[in-house]
């Protein structure tokens, strides 16, 4: 491997990226296969060119009532990453029911919990925030059904019961 000058950078920008890669079927069987020969998990994580820690957490992670078994270990990785969250994009089917639901003056975070409650996919409380935000900037009326904006007409208008004492 040759080593490049400072000047010289790839196109890749390679010197900035690192890659961990999961471990795939084959380098399972083979942390398998090694692990049952008594071999020591630092010569298979230099075999399979990984951290040694990468070894142990893999076989930690991926290891059952037998133990490290390389067909369960992909299964459980499969499910791990079937169950992760994936990203929702703010359509418009989705953009509408955030903005019914503020006009019947839900909050963010209850628009949020509403659509989990009804099995709606949503997006973050802190994106419809961005979007009513975005809404005022170009003239729209979605911020006046915020509890915060109508606290401040409310408590502007109306005399406190104190009399101004604390």
């Amino acid at each position: 491997m040759s080593r490049q000058k400072p000047d010289q950078e790839s196109s890749t920008n390679e010197r900035h990226i690192k890659m961990y890669p999961h471990f795939t079927p084959e380098e399972r069987y083979e942390i398998y296969e090694k692990l049952t020969e008594k071999v020591p998990k630092s010569v298979i994580a230099s075999s399979l060119g990984k951290h040694p820690s990468s070894i142990y957490r893999e076989i930690n992670r991926n290891k059952g009532i037998k133990g490290y078994r390389p067909k369960q270990a992909n299964d459980k990785a499969a499910m791990r990453q079937a169950a992760k969250p994936r990203k929702v994009y703010f359509t418009a089917q989705i953009r509408s029911q955030v903005e019914a639901w503020i006009r019947q003056d839900f909050s963010p975070e209850q628009v949020v919990g509403r659509a989990e409650h009804e099995g709606i996919q949503m997006v973050s409380h802190e994106r419809i925030y961005q979007h009513i935000w975005d809404d005022k900037r170009s003239g729209g009326t979605l911020y006046e059904h915020l509890r915060l904006f109508r606290r401040s007409t409310v408590n502007a208008t109306v005399p406190s019961k104190s009399g101004g004492k604390y």
